[in-house]
């Protein structure tokens, strides 16, 4: 059976020392900032293709646009088309 004045001192762990704190804080700042320069490439990637996906729905809607305005009867013809229908009664 263990002794209970030894049980503290077993489950008490070694302090660290202020050197190994600071290596422990440098390693940790270091980590961070290999963190933000992959996500900053990253983001650039996406910002890019965003802007680029945005410009190529907009020229897939002014295409489609123009197709619609050419669709529509323009005034002279129309006007032109109702003086001939009017004529032929």
């Amino acid at each position: 059976m263990p002794n209970m004045s030894e049980t503290p001192h077993q489950t008490q762990s070694p302090q660290p020392t202020p050197e190994q704190l600071m290596q422990l804080l440098d390693l940790q700042i270091a980590m961070q900032r290999d963190k933000r320069k992959g996500s900053r490439k990253h983001r650039a990637t996406l910002i890019v293709g965003g802007v680029l996906l945005i410009l190529a729905f907009t020229f897939a809607a002014l295409f489609i646009l123009q197709q619609m305005l050419g669709d529509l009867p323009h005034p002279r013809e129309a006007a032109a088309q109702e003086i001939s229908v009017t004529d032929s009664q």
